[in-house]
Parts: C-alpha cells; structure tokens; sequence
C-alpha cells in the first residue's frame, strides 16, 4: 500500500478504548481458570501516592466507624464520603493520622519514609550548636563529617536541603 504526503500518525488511545480494553479483559476473565489478579499499571509518582494511602485505607476498615466507607481510588482515597491525597493528609480524622509512615506490631511501632515523625528523612526544622537543620538525617551527617574533620562535607551538608542527598555526602 503507498501514501502520498504525509503518513497520519497513529492514533493515541484514549481513556474511553483503555476502559473498554480493560472491560473487555473483566467480562473474559470467567473464561480463565482460577485466579485472576488485575493490576493497574500506573505511573511511579501514582504508585507511591498508592502505596502511603493504602495504608490509611487498611487501617480505616480495621475501625468500626470506617470499615465499609473507606476507598482507594487511583491517587485518592474516600473515608466517609470525604475525599484526601497524599497532599491533604493532615485533614484525615485524628485516630488515622498516626498510619501515615508507621504502624503498630504489638510493642512495636514500625516506620519508614519521610511521612512519618520517628524517620530521620521526616522534614523538621531544628537548632543544634547554632547550625539550623531541616531533617535528622542531615543533623547526624552534619556531626558525623565534623568528627572526622571534613569540612567540605559538614559545609555540603549544611547546604544541601534533601535527606537522601545527606546520607550520600556522608
């Protein structure tokens, strides 16, 4: 087959074919035997969002009052016909805030990441020795260079305003 001109680009798919191809696959999957599992492929900005607001979903439907009103929904959740994002997370009910970067084992309290208080990357502004730090992270490497003697890394570090970048210089 030949053109002339130009050839017409390829047609992007639209939200509408992407939800028709994945209603296509939902109404097949009686066909399959066993399991299915579907995942939603999302960007990786999405998928953390995901990841932090899953934790506040689990833990509202272990709570009575939120157990069948607590909803992921792409980069959002819904608690209580009220909707939050990662950026609006202060505003969740009292008893959820806690969720955000730790959880409860027993006697253990676990974390990680920079939502939560206890982790060295959570931002805080503080004052040690006349120095302002942002994070603890950048505190502990701060004196961890002036101990050895490093200038040039206590003044880098000093600098420098993100956590993973501290713990790289030190």
């Amino acid at each position: 087959m030949f053109f002339r001109g130009r050839r017409a680009a390829p047609a992007q798919p639209t939200s509408a074919s992407a939800d028709a191809r994945r209603q296509l696959v939902w109404d097949k999957r009686a066909l399959i035997p066993g399991p299915m599992y579907l995942k939603q492929a999302y960007p990786e900005n999405i998928a953390i969002q995901r990841r932090i607001l899953q934790q506040i979903v689990n833990k509202a439907r272990s709570v009575e009052q939120y157990k069948e009103k607590a909803h992921l929904r792409h980069n959002r959740i819904v608690i209580n016909d009220r909707g939050y994002t990662v950026e609006n997370l202060a505003e969740l009910p009292n008893d959820l805030k806690a969720v955000v970067g730790c959880y409860e084992n027993g006697n253990i309290v676990c974390f990680y990441g920079s939502q939560c208080p206890l982790s060295n990357f959570y931002q805080a502004k503080f004052t040690v020795g006349g120095n302002v730090f942002s994070y603890v992270e950048q505190a502990y490497f701060y004196h961890k260079a002036v101990h050895y003697c490093d200038k040039s890394k206590s003044v880098q570090i000093l600098a420098e305003s993100r956590p993973h970048i501290h713990n790289k210089l030190g």
